[in-house]
């Protein structure tokens, strides 16, 4: 079912922009980690309601999560009855825009009373049947392609300038790939060590975090220059699956979350046993 605030019940639901219940919310939250194997999406669901929540626990409503994408005709339908879920979803199944939604559904008849129930119902009691919403969050939308089934590095090319010397190295932003400029030395050297995961530990945690920063900071200040590029399109889409406000969080706290922590790298490959 899709979101509606308009929508009206015959019943209360618990809805954002709805006022059935005059006091809690509901609230989910979604996080996508992709890589070359798979998606794998976290759903937390934030349920103040006492009432609906011992209705989940007395099995008689649950937690339900749809995923949908429109492009590929993928649907998935999860029913879990904690807070959080985990579920894991082939790349090859979803494509552009996917939505997630998440409700709360009676599993059988029961009577539900609660004192939050507006009072233009006329009753603090309901009888919800099994598959009627008790709740449901506003839904969020991600965007996919299969850039973002990988590293978000793989929209840095590394190639070799003749003009440089040394460690001194170059960005150009120009192209659908973030280009890093190396001198002809650098450039053999980084080739020969990448092979080493120590090595790409520091690799990551110096020249790709320092592209990283710049670019993030390029989206900040809207340079509309590049816009059109496909990197932009990757880094920009990529913030907004991992829920970040590009507005609030500083460049380096954004850079941590798009590499996943790469001082962790660092910790396991580098300075273990050291």
């Amino acid at each position: 079912m899709r979101f509606d605030s308009a929508k009206a019940f015959p019943y209360p639901v618990l809805r954002p922009y709805s006022d059935d219940f005059t006091q809690s919310a509901i609230q989910s939250t979604c996080d996508f980690i992709c890589t070359a194997e798979g998606v794998t999406l976290s759903v937390h669901v934030a349920l103040s309601s006492d009432e609906i929540r011992e209705a989940i626990s007395r099995d008689q409503a649950q937690f339900v999560v749809l995923v949908s994408c429109r492009a590929t005709y993928f649907r998935s339908v999860t029913s879990f009855s904690e807070s959080t879920v985990e579920l894991t979803i082939n790349p090859a199944d979803i494509g552009g825009e996917v939505s997630v939604d998440v409700y709360v559904v009676a599993t059988t008849t029961f009577d539900f009373e609660s004192p939050e129930i507006n009072n233009e119902f006329n009753s603090a009691r309901f009888t919800y049947r099994a598959g009627e919403l008790l709740a449901q969050a506003e839904p969020g939308m991600f965007y996919f392609d299969r850039e973002l089934f990988k590293p978000l590095t793989s929209v840095f090319d590394l190639v070799k300038n003749d003009s440089l010397v040394g460690a001194d190295w170059r960005i150009a932003l120009d192209g659908n790939h973030v280009e890093i400029s190396l001198s002809a030395e650098m450039k053999e050297v980084i080739d020969s060590a990448r092979n080493s995961k120590a090595h790409k530990a520091v690799l990551l945690n110096s020249l790709y975090y320092a592209a990283v920063l710049h670019v993030i900071e390029k989206v900040k200040s809207s340079s509309e220059e590049f816009k059109n590029r496909k990197w932009w399109e990757i880094l920009t889409k990529q913030i907004h699956n991992n829920g970040l406000d590009i507005e609030s969080l500083e460049s380096y706290e954004i850079a941590n979350i798009l590499l996943r922590m790469p001082l962790s790298l660092l910790e396991k490959h580098v300075f273990e046993g050291a």
